[in-house]
């Protein structure tokens, strides 16, 4: 039996609240309406409609008005995890429901042209599993869709099921916002054998909305999809996939922004934004559009690396074979590579019209080459990690590829013009002429070259120097520099100990061989001059 809130007036809250336990339906609805007759008549406003609870099942929400405007549906967790069984979260569509006083009659409310938006928002303290659920926010009239709102810090999961916003006339669909501190998992098929998935399009002539994701960790399998798309006239949204920590997308499922049909409008941008990134196991990316006004663009804003690996696809060919020009990708990463022999691709081609660019701004570009004579489905069937922006009846694409290596000229100095004489600068200390026997040396031998370009480890590539000797005019400069101030002796050389002498108060001296004829006990010093190994109990020298 649906629970009907319909009041003449402003509409009334509804709230539900299980505090550590569930909600529990059985195929059941909670409608908050507002119903007027006319748009002349004052303005009234449908009620908030709240669910709190750790398990909601087999309900059905509708908050809707068709004149005045409308309040939200909240679903929220207040236990450890949030778990949807079965729940449709429904705004923005005309309203059937059974009659409360008949209820094998239905009461039908179309929202007319003058519906307010209203949004959704699902929040839980853990984990947030959503299972057979969907949620639509979708406008009927050129007023904007109502935003959908889901967070949790820490796992999201969409088992078989879809978040929606629409946009079925001029008005423009609204935004879909996921937060999610651990990661976000989207997997299955609906009961009606639909991709699981998160969908943001347009259906008339307003424009789509927006999906925007912050998480660490985006997991898409082979049924799933998320996408802003365009099927009519207006243009499609944006899609944005971000992390203030590194970012991880795997497949093998697909991200794409898109316009499909000849006529549909253009496609928004799909952006990538963290400090580092990685694409595995064959996710695509996707800007692919069929529509004759071009595709849109692919953008990585990475600080670090960006990681393409085990299949990954990054694509924006346009698949009209008269005309439409595909998407340009931009990367800006400190590093880009791809795993050998991995097929893993960058793909901007097109068959009418001419191949997008692709721009590539980097320190170094590791294990991709560049191919201009295949088509995109050739790429996708090799094993080699491909770049390729070309058209097969149209202008080729490019591909620009930006080193951001230091430049040495940006680091250069002006020298002095006043030049110092060479002799001033030369110690006296070194000349050739000094005693170096009591000197300390520093000595450092090998052999080798430098690397090749700044950064890079020495490799045996590298040309190795041989062995020198100093040429004769060295000798012939050192013989120049003025020896004039050095001292006029040579420091005492040291001399190896040959005995010792024990003093009353039981220090022991060493000594050499000129204490033998003295009046001091001179131990240790035979007629052969050899030093004893006997050990002092305490030496000082």
């Amino acid at each position: 039996r649906p629970l009907v809130r319909e009041v003449i007036g402003n509409g009334g809250n509804i709230t539900f609240l299980a505090r550590n336990g569930n909600i529990l339906g059985n195929n059941s609805t909670i409608a908050s309406i507002s119903q007027q007759l006319s748009s002349e008549e004052q303005p009234q406003r449908s009620g908030l409609v709240t669910l709190a609870a750790n398990t909601i099942s087999d309900i059905e929400v509708f908050t809707v008005s068709n004149f005045g405007e409308s309040s939200d549906i909240k679903v929220l967790g207040i236990g450890d995890n949030l778990v949807l069984n079965n729940v449709q979260l429904t705004t923005g569509v005309q309203f059937n429901s059974p009659d409360p006083s008949n209820l094998e009659q239905t009461i039908s409310i179309p929202l007319g042209e003058f519906s307010q938006p209203v949004d959704i928002f699902i929040s839980s303290a853990g984990n947030l599993i959503l299972n057979n659920t969907e949620t639509r926010s979708d406008t009927l009239s050129s007023n904007l869709a109502g935003s959908v709102n889901i967070g949790s810090p820490r796992q999201i999961i969409l088992n078989n099921s879809r978040i929606n916003s629409n946009a079925s006339s001029s008005g423009s669909a609204g935004n879909i916002e996921i937060n999610s501190g651990e990661g976000i998992t989207v997997q299955g098929l609906t009961e009606n054998g639909d991709s699981s998935g998160i969908f943001a399009r347009t259906l008339g002539s307003g424009s789509g909305g927006n999906i925007i994701l912050n998480t660490p960790l985006l997991s898409l399998d082979s049924t799933s999809e998320i996408s802003a798309s365009t099927e009519s006239i207006g243009f499609g949204g944006s899609l944005t996939v971000q992390n203030s920590a590194p970012l991880k997308i795997q497949g093998p499922g697909r991200l794409s922004v898109g316009s499909e049909g000849l006529s549909s409008g253009g496609s928004g941008n799909l952006n990538v934004v963290a400090p580092s990134v990685t694409l595995d196991n064959g996710i695509t990316i996707s800007a692919s559009i069929e529509s004759q006004k071009g595709g849109g663009n692919i953008i990585f804003d990475v600080d670090d690396v960006f990681a393409l690996r085990r299949g990954s696809f990054v694509n924006t060919e346009a698949t009209n074979s008269a005309e439409g020009n595909a998407g340009n990708i931009v990367i800006e990463s400190g590093f880009v590579l791809a795993g050998p022999n991995e097929n893993a691709d960058i793909v901007a081609n097109a068959i009418g019209g001419s191949g997008g660019r692709i721009d590539i701004t980097s320190n170094q570009l590791i294990g991709l080459t560049e191919q201009s004579e295949f088509t995109t489905s050739q790429l996708r069937l090799n094993e080699s990690n491909d770049i390729s922006a070309s058209s097969q009846f149209g202008q080729q694409g490019s591909v620009a590829l930006n080193n951001i290596e230091p430049d040495p000229a940006q680091g250069l100095s002006e020298l002095p013009r006043n030049l110092l004489a060479s002799t001033d600068q030369i110690s006296e200390g070194c000349s050739a002429n000094i005693d170096t026997s009591s000197q300390s040396e520093f000595v450092t031998t090998g052999r080798g070259g430098i690397p090749s370009r700044p950064g890079e480890a020495l490799s045996s590539q590298n040309t190795e120097i041989p062995w020198v000797t100093l040429p004769s005019e060295i000798a012939l400069l050192e013989s120049s520099v003025s020896s004039a101030s050095l001292p006029s002796s040579s420091p005492q050389s040291l001399v190896e100990a040959q005995g010792w002498v024990t003093q009353s108060d039981g220090q022991v001296f060493f000594v050499d061989e000129s204490y033998k004829n003295t009046d001091f006990q001179v131990s240790g010093i035979s007629e052969t001059s050899h030093c004893s190994t006997s050990t002092p109990s305490e030496v000082v020298h």
